[in-house]
């Protein structure tokens, strides 16, 4: 409140007379002051029974204030937004805090006029921020509805001089209050009043200016498109201010006008208008409305803008906001992301409609979802060298950037724009408090939007895919869908009822949209898409009166991933790898690493982990790997994906006790020995040496009862519902044939009147003989079956090909010690005898060679011809070597080369002191280099050089064993690494791997492996899983011509199918039967007629229909299932 005239000043005077009997002519006499006030002031006499528990009350509403706001600040800052705001509001909740506290203990010592005094200074003083705040708030509208006027020069003149009126005025009373005390002139004491009341009514009117200034903006006719900000509706935003700003602006009014009233002494009796409840309402009561108000309906989240704001739309960011930085480092992206540097803040994106709001919908807020006026790209770029001054060539691609974050950035929204950052009611979007798994998502989607009634599911291919490989059509079914329809197939209009689209973001799936928003071939539509819509596909679909009509829903869901196991991921894309390393696709690079970081990110959310990033970055790189900086151009796009998501999705990440997780993005040139080494463990094995089919499904195909006339070919799915297959999988060889026999001669003596008691129960064969005469236990049989076949053509396959011999010298080539780990001698002369070996087939001698290059970190090109002779190799495979270079292998060496060796990536393992596991797995030597960075990071040893921290800050945090930092603590570093083993009670650390380019079996099996040793959750992600073979291929096909590759980006652009916008043809009626012609009619011939019994007969066609202990349960199911797949006649579930 503004301070009081001299005879209202300071503490209530009467106070004072009250608790002494001096009487005024003796205080003139005192020259020390400060001197007693004489008149009746706002609150009256202070009473300990009164004011000290009504002040206590709200000493701590202002505490619980002041936590509220600075614990909405830190999330804020931390996300990368400073909002001062809060920090005010904190700033005025701790001077309340210091008033009631003074005011309290002024209460209890009425006699200290000096505590009293600055009481009363606190209570003037603080609620000066609250002004300052509904100034600010008032200027972010104007500025937002009239950017004309609100981002005038002269306007911001105004208010900066508001500001400084504000300061000097608060400094002159302040100084006049104090004198007033310490002064007994009259004169003095006229020229203070007067300051007073000029301060008084000076905060009086700027309390009441944001009201005038939010009606003017809704009054005055703008000329430009509104620059929304923040989120929410814009009516509220506009209620939030003007209530404020009411309680506010009472306050002061009512102050201001007390001290304007003819001062009253205190001989007489207190003028109503000073008692305490008005004091109370007029300063603390209102006040602390506006605390709560302000951070319950979350200020901070409505008036939000981007870091840096400074100009006409920067408070929504333009999409190419990134190229207009320039090249900035990437060390300075990262400062401005965090707002640490607001000249170069990256806003968050969001896109403007190019067209006027009507001035309803400014109010009302029907908040059509906005797209940017200015050209954007389409899905498939042009070329990246447009971007990089005219250089098309590969290496240009990735190292002229200077900031990976800006250069590498999606023409599109964030995912966290498409998903929470357009809150309306046209498009709701809602986002998942918890990290759910992908299945669990899909189906509390679909639930959500159905909400008891009947509606249709309608996906594409690929959506269809991603939905099939996590959840059964049967639980879809049963959350009110009544059918799965195919988007681009034919299907049955349905006008009454709504449906629910869950599709991919592509040109042709869109066609497919709009055809049935002209249709109208449903109700209503609820749009769920796997991953962000380009902005042209959006831009079209807003654009259509007929689409808004009949849009209930629109949301970006995190689905575009595929899980394929517990702790593996695939994106499903070997396109990934010529995309990423092929010289001819450099115009494709930039959006697919758009796409990824995507992707990516929508795993992490999926989790609800906001990681710490670190990546690969080679010491000392080859010339002709171009790609060397791939893994850091990924993990910064990644990282300015994820925090966009986390500035706009205040839920994210969810509350957890777990540690903060750790990415990891690597590329497939950091372990060039994995592809090309035989894996003797259960799964990788037969991966690479058995025909196993890669599809939607993974099947391996056998032949069932071979030799029988009931033989059978049929085609075995390999899932992880498959106990035998997950329990064995990362088994090596030996131990799964071992448990297959052990477990079967288990199965033999729970039944001994199976068994034959001459058979040899250890033969694979005999034991293959025998699953197949055991018809009553099909799931086993078909599962001991499958993988009985698959360990013995595995096995057969590796004795036939000398595996052993060539496992035993890949081995040493690749971990540079024989099997006593020494050096190994005569190398090359062993590779040479092996590749003269006839049993030893084309692709292993390609290998072989391959292994030895990198051994030698390159050959002498004769040296490679000669060895090529050996093998008997086509001229076509030697490519195969000279593509290593385009992954960083050194191939080719120089007669009198004297370049050291390479350093190796990880120190070299000491020996084992057991001999008896070794022996066993010798031909398992090799660690890959995943399994050794996931040793080290949880030894917290890992090399800071080779794999940097994208934010460079995290590193330089200690580690801690002891210290356990939830993952919403968003600058937690490492604390748990150092800990080897974690307890049981202990929440597991998530350690998330991104391989670019394709991941092995050998590397997945690792991810295994230090979970299981270490209590980490090791998740591996990949845009696919290779084999060796499929890495020999494309490997070769990076010299291949980029037309041969026939990617996706190249193909014809596919369209939607004709019919969807053809009227369907009305069914032809019934012919009437009295039309027929008589010969038409004729009646049977006589064998056709049967004759039908009379009486009662045996119901026999019924009794067979039922069958023992089935209770007509069977029957029953197969007809609800079939009930929920058709239209049950209506669009809403019976009720009855």
């Amino acid at each position: 409140m503004p301070l009081i005239p001299t005879r209202d000043i300071g503490v209530p005077a009467a106070s004072f007379f009250q608790a002494s009997s001096t009487p005024f002519e003796e205080q003139q006499q005192d020259d020390a002051g400060p001197y007693r006030p004489q008149i009746w002031q706002l609150g009256g006499r202070p009473e300990v029974d009164v004011d000290v528990p009504i002040t206590a009350v709200f000493l701590a509403l202002f505490i619980i204030g002041a936590v509220a706001h600075m614990t909405i600040f830190q999330l804020n800052r931390r996300k990368g937004h400073k909002f001062l705001m809060s920090a005010l509001m904190f700033g005025f909740c701790m001077a309340r805090i210091v008033t009631c506290i003074m005011r309290i203990a002024w209460t209890t010592h009425v006699d200290n006029i000096s505590l009293g005094l600055a009481a009363q200074i606190f209570v003037a003083v603080g609620v000066i921020i609250l002004y300052v705040v509904n100034l600010i708030f008032a200027q972010r509208l104007i500025r937002a509805s009239h950017p004309r006027l609100g981002w005038n020069q002269i306007f911001g003149v105004v208010f900066k001089a508001l500001y400084g009126l504000v300061a000097v005025t608060i400094i002159l009373l302040i100084v006049v209050t104090i004198q007033s005390f310490f002064t007994l002139n009259t004169n003095t004491h006229r020229i203070d009043r007067d300051i007073q009341l000029y301060g008084a009514t000076c905060f009086a009117i700027l309390s009441f200016l944001p009201i005038p200034m939010v009606f003017a903006l809704l009054a005055i006719p703008r000329s430009s498109p509104l620059d929304k900000f923040g989120r929410g509706r814009w009516r509220t935003k506009i209620f939030i201010l003007l209530a404020g700003a009411t309680l506010i602006c009472f306050g002061a009014a009512y102050r201001c006008g007390t001290a304007w009233r003819t001062p009253v002494s205190l001989m007489e009796p207190m003028p109503h208008y000073f008692n305490k409840a008005a004091f109370y309402i007029a300063n603390f009561g209102v006040e602390v409305l506006t605390v709560y108000l302000y951070a319950f309906l979350r200020v901070d989240m409505r008036f939000h803008v981007p870091n840096g704001a400074s100009k006409r739309k920067s408070y929504i960011p333009s999409p190419n906001c990134d190229e207009e930085k320039g090249e900035e480092t990437a060390e300075a992206d990262d400062k401005a992301l965090h707002g640490e540097d607001e000249n170069k803040a990256i806003p968050a994106r969001k896109l403007s409609l190019p067209r006027v709001y009507s001035e309803e919908e400014i109010f009302d807020d029907q908040d059509v979802v906005p797209f940017s006026s200015a050209p954007t790209v389409q899905r498939q770029n042009p070329p990246l060298s447009t971007a990089i001054q005219g250089e098309n060539t590969f290496n240009e691609l990735y190292v002229a950037r200077a900031s990976p974050a800006a250069t590498f950035r999606r023409q599109s929204r964030p995912l966290s724009t498409a998903i929470e950052g357009e809150e309306s009611e046209f498009f709701p979007s809602p986002l998942p408090t918890h990290p759910m798994t992908q299945r669990d998502e899909i189906l509390k989607t679909i639930r959500d939007v159905a909400k008891g009634e009947w509606k249709v599911l309608v996906v594409d291919e690929d959506s269809r895919k991603v939905l099939d490989n996590v959840v059964k059509e049967d639980d879809i079914l049963n959350e009110n869908i009544t059918n799965v329809e195919q988007i681009d197939q034919k299907r049955p209009m349905n006008p009454d009822m709504d449906a629910v689209y869950i599709l991919s973001p592509l040109p042709y799936i869109v066609d497919c949209l709009m055809a049935d928003f002209e249709r109208r071939r449903y109700k209503n539509a609820h749009l769920l898409w796997t991953s962000i819509l380009p902005p042209p596909l959006r831009q079209r679909i807003d654009r259509s009166n007929m689409a808004r009509e009949q849009i209930l829903q629109f949301r970006v869901l995190n689905l575009d991933f595929f899980p394929r196991e517990a702790q593996l991921i695939t994106f499903r894309d070997p396109c990934s790898f010529p995309i990423l390393y092929h010289p001819a696709c450099s115009s494709l690079v930039r959006q697919h690493i758009a796409d990824l970081a995507q992707k990516i990110v929508a795993v992490c959310v999926t989790l609800g982990e906001y990681p710490i990033i670190r990546y690969y970055q080679p010491r000392n790189p080859q010339p002709t790997h171009e790609a060397h900086i791939l893994s850091g151009i990924i993990a910064r796009a990644v990282q300015d994906e994820i925090d966009n998501f986390a500035r706009w999705n205040e839920g994210f990440p969810p509350l957890s006790n777990r540690p903060r997780g750790t990415l990891y993005i690597l590329d497939r040139s950091m372990d060039l020995f994995a592809p090309l080494l035989h894996e003797f463990t259960y799964q990788a094995m037969a991966h690479d040496l058995l025909p196993i089919n890669e599809g939607d499904k993974i099947t391996y195909t056998m032949t069932i009862n071979e030799g029988k006339p009931n033989e059978e070919i049929r085609d075995m799915e390999i899932s992880e519902k498959d106990k035998l297959w997950v329990e064995n999988r990362h088994r090596h060889m030996k131990d799964t044939l071992d448990q297959l026999s052990g477990d079967f001669a288990k199965f033999i003596a729970a039944n001994p009147h199976f068994a034959n008691a001459d058979s040899d129960g250890g033969n694979l064969n005999v034991i293959k003989d025998m699953i197949a005469g055991l018809p009553q236990f099909q799931q086993m049989k078909d599962a001991y079956s499958l993988h009985l076949a698959m360990a013995s053509d595995s096995m057969a396959v590796f004795q036939t090909h000398k595996l052993p011999d060539i496992a035993s010298l890949e081995q040493s080539l690749a971990t540079g010690l024989d099997e006593d780990y020494k050096k190994p001698k005569n190398l090359g002369d062993q590779v040479v005898r092996m590749l003269d070996e006839a049993a030893i087939v084309p692709d292993d001698r390609l290998r072989l060679i391959a292994l030895y290059i990198l051994h030698k970190e390159g050959l002498l090109r004769s040296d490679i011809n000669l060895l090529s002779l050996h093998a008997r190799l086509q001229p076509q495979d030697q490519e195969m070597f000279y593509n290593l270079e385009l992954l960083g292998a050194r191939v080719f060496k120089e007669l009198k080369d004297t370049k050291p060796p390479s350093p190796p990536m990880f120190p070299p393992k000491p020996p084992p002191t057991s001999n008896n596991e070794e022996d066993l797995y010798a031909l398992s030597r090799f660690d890959t280099n995943i399994k050794q960075l996931l040793d080290h990071h949880v030894a917290g040893s890992l090399d800071p050089i080779t794999f940097p921290f994208v934010k460079p800050e995290l590193s330089a945090q200690p580690v801690d064993p002891s210290v356990n930092i939830s993952s919403a603590s968003l600058r937690s570093a490492k604390p748990t690494w150092a800990k080897a083993k974690l307890s049981a009670t202990e929440p597991r650390q998530r350690v998330i791997v991104f391989m670019a380019g394709g991941a092995m079996f050998s590397e997945s099996r690792a991810c295994y492996e230090v979970s299981a040793k270490t209590s980490r959750d090791v998740i591996l992600v990949t845009s696919h899983m290779l084999t060796p073979n499929l890495f020999i291929r494309q490997v070769k096909e990076l010299s291949a011509d980029r037309r041969s590759l026939h990617l996706p980006a190249d193909s014809a652009p596919r369209k939607a199918p004709a019919f969807l916008f053809e009227e369907e043809k009305p069914k032809p009626l019934p012919k009437n039967p009295m039309s027929i012609p008589a010969q038409e009619l004729r009646p049977p011939p006589p064998q056709a007629i049967v004759p039908q019994p009379t009486g009662p007969q045996v119901p026999t066609k019924q009794m067979g229909a039922i069958k023992l202990d089935g209770g007509g349960k069977e029957e029953k199911e197969k007809k609800h299932k079939e009930k929920k797949k058709h239209h049950f006649f209506g669009s809403k579930k019976d009720k009855s």
